[in-house]
């Protein structure tokens, strides 16, 4: 209340003052001190404490440091993106997989894509099959994709992955406008990606948006047993906040950055074991609450819901659904008939990722699916490998 009696006080005897044009511009520029004094004062409050003690950055290995580096020659089109995969240090064959398939493609769509890099642990977990080091360090330097950080490569330790892939994007591939994440045992229709990617406008491309599935109000699971088990500590009401889900979410250069910076500024220590409700929501949420007219950027991080209609379920082993693409899999014969092509494409024109975690011959199915989606997509536009 002192403080507002002050400054009503001074907006009545402002006027005489100025009106001495002796003291006219003294008091301008007292006031223009005022203005700027308010605004450092400002700053030093919204830069609070927890900017004393930033998150250390995540040690790693990395062999390829120049991966995301284009050429004046190679530097033509209009979108650049990178993919980030989540996997672990023993899924050798996932990672061939992907090398051997989408993340063949260099461009598609007027879409270039800058890199497909995997991030793993360097210490297996406790129960887990042990990884063949060697394998692993002839991997890494054969195909300089692989970013290997100083954790203990576990389910539970998916949250440092994606904190690790987010600090490597912001240190080592900046040159990428638009970022995926995804996981090692999901397939993407990197044809329908990047034709999703180009009808970004150019706003949109430096927007704050994160496209995804995205989840409201979801129960948080109680069961101490269960790898998907929410500490109270973390989530006191037994929901999780509003997120995306981890299968597969696209968003922008900018918005990685600003999660980046959020996480090593407001969480120091601990952080949540959901990787996906952590990153694309308790931290986006505390971005969105700490707004203020001083902030970097004043603009909320926005959730823009895809649907179920962006992600394909329904080739597990216990999902009866998608008769279709199951049976087009399991027969090869339909391959002859260019119908099926065409219903394949009308079917699953908007599905980017397909998740492949539960189905008994895993290779196989992911393969013939590559072949498909390869068969079905790729003929209308113009594609670089």
């Amino acid at each position: 209340m002192e403080f507002v009696s002050l400054v009503s006080r001074f907006k009545v005897l402002y006027p005489r003052f100025i009106s001495n044009k002796v003291v006219k511009w003294r008091w301008r520029v007292v006031l223009v001190s005022l203005i700027a004094l308010m605004y450092i004062t400002a700053q030093f409050l919204y830069n609070d404490h927890t900017s004393v003690r930033r998150r250390e950055k995540t040690k790693i290995t990395f062999v390829k440091k120049d991966l995301c580096a284009l050429s004046a020659a190679e530097n033509i089109y209009e979108r650049t993106a990178v993919i980030v995969v989540l996997s672990a240090r023993n899924n050798f064959d996932n990672r061939n997989l992907i090398r051997q398939t989408y993340g063949t493609v260099r461009s598609a769509n007027n879409v270039q894509i800058l890199g497909v890099v995997f991030m793993l642990g360097n210490v297996d977990a406790t129960g887990s099959d042990v990884a063949d080091g060697n394998k692993l360090q002839d991997e890494i330097h054969r195909f300089g994709d692989v970013v290997v950080g100083d954790f203990v490569d576990s389910y539970r330790n998916l949250t440092l992955k994606t904190i690790m892939a987010y600090e490597w994007i912001t240190t080592y591939c900046r040159e990428a406008q638009l970022v995926v994440k995804t996981d090692d045992d999901v397939l993407v229709n990197i044809f329908e990606l990047t034709k999703e990617l180009d009808s970004w406008s150019p706003t949109e491309v430096v927007s704050s948006d994160i496209r995804c599935i995205t989840h409201w109000n979801e129960e948080t699971v109680n069961d101490v047993n269960s790898k998907f088990y929410a500490s109270p500590i973390d989530f006191p009401t037994g929901r999780f906040p509003k997120h995306c889900g981890g299968i597969g979410y696209v968003t922008t250069f900018g918005v990685v950055e600003r999660i980046a910076d959020e996480v090593a500024r407001s969480f120091p220590g601990r952080v949540c074991t959901h990787e996906d409700v952590f990153m694309t929501g308790v931290v986006v949420s505390h971005i969105n609450s700490n707004l203020n007219i001083f902030s970097r950027r004043s603009e909320s991080i926005i959730y823009k819901h895809r649907g179920t209609g962006w992600v394909c379920f329904g080739l597990e082993d216990y999902n009866n659904e998608d008769r279709f693409l199951r049976n087009f899999i399991r027969n090869t014969a339909m391959d002859s008939d260019i119908e099926n092509l065409y219903t394949f494409r009308e079917l699953y024109k908007r599905r980017i990722f397909y998740l492949l975690s539960h189905v008994s011959d895993y290779e196989y199915v992911y393969r013939r699916l590559w072949k498909i989606i390869e068969s079905g997509f790729s003929s209308t536009i113009k594609v670089k490998y």
